[in-house]
């Protein structure tokens, strides 16, 4: 695992999403908390979240994009953020 957890987060979340079954918010959520890379989860929660905060965003793929600055953020900071 730990050539994995070495892999540059880009090309971990391809590699993850080409498995038959991952998608977009099991990718993160397996980079997050199994191979310790700082992610955003865009997941159904957040994006409520979002929505009642009146940043309405229809798909997964739009709120991560408009959060790629918590990619920056400390592992244990967006663990605890998403947690």
């Amino acid at each position: 695992m730990a050539r994995i957890a070495t892999t540059e987060p880009s090309r971990l979340r391809q590699q993850l999403l080409a498995l038959p079954g991952i998608g977009e918010e099991t990718a993160d959520a397996m980079r997050l908390y199994v191979f310790d890379q700082s992610t955003f989860i865009a997941d159904n929660y957040c994006r409520r979240l979002f929505s009642w905060l009146g940043q309405d965003f229809a798909t997964y793929a739009k709120l991560k994009a408009h959060t790629r600055e918590v990619d920056d953020w400390g592992l244990r900071d967006a663990q605890e953020f998403h947690g």
